[in-house]
């Protein structure tokens, strides 16, 4: 019985098939084997991408945020679960990149926890007009999580105090509002 043996890489038998069919357009062999070679190179790219980002995740859980962040730059950002999009938005910031993880922390979908971590960041930058409206999110954020957001939005407030060393604004309180304010 004769075994099945691929002679050259994938790479090298696409480009001989695109040769055949420029010469020839409906050669249905060289249409086939193309088509399973571009196959076998999309699965092989995405186990590769797969486990680049399973390496980075276990690099982050370990603590080890240069190298969770080399590994989940490899990734296309596109094809990164939002656990690996958080990851690499608090690996950055575990290393005070924090304009990046901003950046990454902007890609998550707008949960509370999301918001938090978005205007945790911008006061650690010193962007406290960005903090201000990612508290002012928060408190939009109504209905189906209630009392939650008034906790939070006093939690961004005690950070607003302490990230500008005095008590907070007026418009500060008025933007993040007292742990009694809910929406």
């Amino acid at each position: 019985m004769a075994a099945d043996r691929q002679i050259g890489t994938d790479r090298e038998i696409i480009g001989l098939c695109k040769k055949l069919l420029a010469e020839s357009d409906n050669n249905e062999v060289a249409l086939s084997v193309k088509k399973e070679a571009e196959q076998r190179l999309e699965e092989k790219r995405r186990r590769n991408l797969s486990e680049l980002e399973e390496e980075g995740l276990e690099s982050y859980g370990a603590g080890n945020y240069r190298k969770a962040v080399k590994s989940f730059s490899d990734v296309p950002a596109d094809f990164l679960s939002p656990g690996s999009v958080k990851a690499m938005a608090e690996s950055q910031k575990a290393l005070g990149r924090h304009e990046k993880a901003l950046e990454w922390y902007e890609e998550l979908p707008e949960t509370i926890e999301n918001v938090s971590a978005r205007a945790n960041c911008a006061l650690e930058m010193g962007e406290y007009e960005e903090a201000s409206d990612h508290c002012e999110n928060l408190l939009g954020m109504r209905s189906r999580r209630g009392s939650m957001v008034g906790w939070l939005a006093s939690r961004t407030s005690r950070t607003f105090t302490w990230a500008t060393g005095s008590t907070a604004s007026t418009s500060a309180r008025k933007t993040c509002g007292p742990r009694s304010r809910t929406p």
